[in-house]
This record gives structure tokens, C-alpha cells and sequence, in this order.
């Protein structure tokens, strides 16, 4: 995958989810100097796979605006 396209790509094309934990893992890699597993254990419960799905758009929503930022500078 690569970072630019998916984060520079059309606001009516929208971003799969191998795509946004790809772009997640990236930028808590840049942000943080850590490499995260980004796979959602479906194992723990509805609730616990909801959250985590809610707190992954979260984080892509973010982690776009932040990349795109910094590209523009």
C-alpha cells in the first residue's frame, strides 16, 4: 500500500479497513516511535469490537488530516 494514495485520494473514494489500519500503524509509528498490531479481536464481545471499530475511525479521521498537513508543507 502506499501512504500518499490513500491519503491524498478523493473525499467520495473511501478508505477500506486493511487501508485504514495500514494508515493507523503508520502514523502512531511516526508519532510515537512504536509499531502497533492494528487487527480487532473479535473474540472479547460485540460491545468490545463496536468500540474498537468506533475508536478506529477515529483514529484514521485523524491520523488522514494529520498526514495531509504535513505532505502540504
Amino acid at each position: 500500500m502506499i501512504l500518499s494514495e490513500i491519503v491524498n485520494r478523493p473525499d467520495d473514494q473511501p478508505i477500506n479497513q486493511p487501508e485504514a489500519m495500514f494508515v493507523i500503524r503508520e502514523y502512531v509509528k511516526i508519532r510515537k516511535g512504536i509499531d502497533i498490531d492494528t487487527r480487532i479481536e473479535t473474540g472479547y464481545g460485540n460491545f468490545i469490537v463496536e468500540s474498537e471499530v468506533r475508536l478506529m475511525v477515529q483514529m484514521v479521521n485523524v491520523a488522514v488530516v494529520w498526514f495531509k498537513q504535513k505532505c502540504s508543507k
